[in-house]
């Protein structure tokens, strides 16, 4: 007989933890379900089962790859609706499908090409007979093969948001050319200051490392530009980055651009999964990890709003999952006096074990770490790659180490595979989005859930079942500081807390003791009992503490990403809107001011868009009242990024001073007029004038540099300006923008940048307008009004602080220079047009560089003087 007639299996079942039952007894999956395996199955069951996003937080050796294989195939069967399992990688894949083919559940492998997949196995999947075991990649594709999912469980779900968002990002590295032609076309968003160090190829290693924001409005005035470039970017690029570019072109306006001195980075502040289909139309999502986080990351991160999270089974919290030695070697007594000690201590202790994984955040961190360790030349170097495309290199005998760069999950090092885990170096920002919010913006309070996630996966690499034990070593002082920071470490599992505890506080010792301490653990002996008892006993003293500002991160975070996904859909009022509500809820609290630092700037980026679109349609009322939103959310972001510097390094583009009907503010036509006359008869006393202004605000000798100052006004279109000229108390300069404009200034170009504002030049400063009013016989000081005072020091005596108001403004020595730069060149490309040029076309030339009132305005006005540091 021809006919294949399949067994007749009956699988039906009310619940996932009844279809266990027969699964169980089929001689493959493992013993009864342990009892919070249960709770959790019938909580999901209970609670949640229509719920479109779910998260399940399961710690390590909870057993949730069954507990998400039986869901998704409970659902499978009886739904009849294909269910795909994804992974972050192809070597869980596999684990994962080897795991449910142990359970007696039906699962095929679709990883690697999608072209390697059989017409079977396609159509075991497709008929929903199947459950199909992949990786995000064939959820986050420019053309997905696993659409039409009806459920899709996601595993190790807190790294698979960097996975979702490289699907929209799109990186330009130095060493290309590309990154030259756009740098240049987004230069004017940022300062002179900024674009030098970007462009310079030596300096201070840690101006290497900052990342700048362009502002959106430079993104939006210049996109021709930029997509001109892009295009001819990707042209010779592999496919992946023409992949990316079409899911970017009718967005790049609606993207983030990151600039740092290694790459430009494009990618929207959240990923816009809404707008994707493969994830999007999937009835339910279901998140699993062992640290999902409680402050909105997975929202965040996958770009999701509305999840509902299961609660860590009661029990788990307390339950053991190996035993780590923790030891600190920067800690230790003989690291003092030699701190290179710790490597050479480090590589013995390689040496003498045999085998070790290293787990560094970069390539750059890693080769450095192996060149400080001097590991032997005859243990066998194997990376995470090497590793993926071979497994059985694991099981090697002889003197081995493994290398992972930014891989603290994913492989997994069991039992007798390897007991000693060394971790060097801070694990933040593996993205440019990252590296913004943490290191310029100094959002660290505010976001490093993520960098606390990847801490806890990476010491649990070599721990993974509750008799496994592994000893694990911390190197560099920046991931020794956080780890063993007892406000960290309080977030993370009691039992971990108890170890972290018991290895600082045995680290305090000499090398040869903490060699001695290894060797008792390593081998189990009586000695360790006694310590691994207190350690025991410990836990149940200890409790979790969520970081201060988790619950108001929590509640923002649907929000944030209801304004991102506006944003991408060209909703700007509704992006606003949100990013408002966001706002609201959350930037009271101090710990999270200069992150929501960075949302009151899309505000004022946005509003000013809007602002300008109402200009144009002349809706005045609307204008006017999105112009005010601007100017709000611009002081906002300004006071709430004190102790940072990421908004001073932009150049704002913006007007915080409403428009006159004709589209131009009122102090911006007086400029453009004042200096189109100036231009008319311009001549070779202007010429040399301008550059001996230019030249002496680029010294620090005080004559010069006020004298400087003062003409400075004069080609930035000043109806008047002069210096004090020796007067004492006068403001040291004056700008008259006639009745809509005052500007004074203290300058200080010859103090110390080690010395503090004292209390008698705030005092004097204070005074300048009040002096100005009387010098110009002005009835009341114009609406702009205010006192810059230009210095190269960065902090304030603490009896200064209280003479003076909010009208002083601290602008560092470098600013007035690189704005007379600016007029240079504007002046210089007004004259190519002079002979027929309009006082509008000198406005368009003064807009192009930035160079009227409304643009430099807000850049001297960053930070009130009464808010730097004493």
């Amino acid at each position: 007989m021809a006919f294949k007639i399949p067994p007749r299996v009956d699988r039906a079942a009310d619940t996932p933890e009844d279809l266990y039952r027969p699964l169980s007894k089929g001689g493959r999956a493992p013993g009864p379900l342990w009892s919070q395996q249960t709770d959790i199955l019938r909580e999901w069951y209970g609670e949640h089962r229509k719920a479109s996003d779910v998260a399940l937080e399961l710690p390590t050796g909870a057993g949730k790859t069954l507990v998400g294989g039986l869901i998704g195939e409970w659902l499978r069967i009886k739904n009849q609706e294909k269910v795909a399992y994804v992974c972050p990688n192809n070597q869980l894949a596999k684990q994962v499908h080897e795991a449910l083919d142990d359970y007696g559940i039906d699962s095929i492998l679709l990883t690697g090409p999608v072209s390697s997949w059989t017409s079977i196995e396609k159509a075991k999947y497709d008929r929903a007979d199947a459950m199909a075991v992949s990786s995000y990649s064939h959820i986050f594709n420019t053309n997905p093969a696993l659409g039409g999912s009806g459920t899709i469980i996601f595993d190790d779900a807190h790294s698979g948001g960097s996975i979702a968002g490289s699907l929209w990002t799109l990186a330009v590295q130095r060493d290309e050319s590309t990154y030259f032609a756009l740098l240049n076309a987004l230069a004017h968003g940022l300062s002179a200051a900024a674009v030098g160090s970007l462009r310079r190829t030596s300096g201070e290693a840690s101006s290497f490392e900052d990342v700048h924001l362009v502002p959106p409005m430079t993104i939006l005035q210049n996109i021709d530009t930029i997509a001109s470039i892009l295009e001819e970017h990707v042209q010779n690029c592999d496919t992946s980055a023409r992949h990316t570019l079409s899911m970017l072109r009718n967005k790049l306006t609606s993207c983030m651009f990151y600039i740092g001195y290694d790459a430009i980075e494009i990618r929207p502040v959240v990923p816009p999964t809404k707008f994707h289909n493969a994830f999007s139309e999937a009835r339910r999502r279901i998140y699993m990890s062992a640290t999902i986080g409680s402050a909105g990351e997975l929202e965040r991160n996958f770009g999701i709003t509305g999840v509902s999270r299961l609660k860590t089974p009661k029990g788990w919290e307390t339950t053991g999952s190996g035993r780590r030695l923790f030891i600190f070697p920067g800690l230790s007594q003989d690291s003092v006096d030699n701190p290179s000690a710790v490597f050479k201590w480090t590589s013995t202790t390689i040496e003498d074990e045999g085998v070790a994984a290293i787990l560094a955040p970069s390539e750059v961190k890693a080769r450095q770490l192996e060149k400080q360790l001097e590991i032997p030349e005859h243990f066998e170097r194997i990376t995470g790659s090497k590793l993926e495309e071979d497994p059985t290199l694991k099981a090697l005998k002889e003197d081995h180490y493994f290398i992972l760069t930014n891989r603290y999950d994913g492989v997994d090092f069991p039992d007798d595979e390897c007991r000693l885990l060394i971790l060097s170096g801070l694990p933040r920002g593996s993205n440019m989005q990252e590296r913004f919010l943490l290191e310029s913006i100094v959002a660290g309070p505010a976001l490093s859930g993520n960098v606390r996630a990847k801490v806890v996966q990476g010491v649990g690499r070599a721990t993974r079942n509750d008799r496994d034990f592994s000893v694990v070593i911390i190197l560099g002082d920046a991931l020794t500081r956080f780890v063993a920071d007892r406000d960290n470490y309080r977030t993370f599992s009691e039992e971990l807390q108890a170890e972290i505890e018991f290895g600082v506080d045995n680290s305090e010792l000499g090398f040869s003791e903490l060699a001695q301490n290894i060797s008792s653990f390593l081998t189990q002996d009586p000695d360790w009992a006694g310590a691994n008892a207190h350690i025991t006993e410990d836990v149940e003293s200890k409790s979790r503490v969520l970081p201060a500002g988790t619950r108001e991160l929590a509640t923002s975070a649907d929000d944030e990403v209801l304004a991102a996904n506006a944003l991408w859909a060209g909703d700007l009022n509704a992006a606003l809107k949100h990013a408002g509500q966001a706002i609201s809820r959350a930037s009271h609290t101090e710990r999270l001011s200069r992150y929501f630092s960075l949302w009151h700037f899309l505000c004022s980026q946005w509003s000013l868009m809007l602002a300008i679109e109402a200009r144009k349609v002349n809706n005045i009322q609307d204008s006017d009242t999105l112009f005010r939103s601007h100017s709000h959310h611009l002081e906002e972001a300004r006071k709430k990024s004190s102790g940072s510097t990421w908004l001073r390094e932009l150049n704002i583009r913006s007007s915080n001073i409403h428009l006159a009907k004709g589209g131009v503010s009122l102090i911006d036509g007086l400029a453009s007029s004042n200096l189109y006359r100036l231009l008319k008869g311009w001549g070779l006393n202007e010429d040399r004038e301008l550059g001996e202004t230019i030249a002496n605000l680029n010294r620090v000798s005080y004559k010069e540099f006020e004298n400087a100052l003062a003409a400075l006004g004069k080609f930035l279109g000043a109806s008047h300006f002069e210096a004090a000229g020796g007067r004492s108390s006068y403001p040291d300069a004056m700008w008259l923008f006639d009745e809509l404009g005052l500007i004074c200034w203290e300058a200080k170009s010859e103090a110390s940048d080690s010395s503090e504002v004292s209390v008698n030049y705030a005092r004097e400063a204070e005074s300048h307008l009040r002096i100005a009013k009387k010098k110009f016989g002005l009835v009341s000081l114009p609406d702009e009004s205010f006192t810059g005072y230009v210095t190269p020091q960065t902090r304030i005596a603490y009896n200064a602080r209280p003479v003076l108001s909010d009208s002083v403004f601290h602008v560092p020595l470098l600013v007035p220079h690189e704005l007379a730069l600016r007029a240079q060149s504007a002046i210089e490309s007004f004259g190519e047009i002079a002979e027929v040029a309009t006082v509008d076309d000198l406005t368009a030339r003064l807009d192009l560089y930035s160079c009227l009132p409304s643009q430099w305005i807000p850049e001297l006005k960053m930070q009130s003087l009464n808010a730097i540091p004493d």
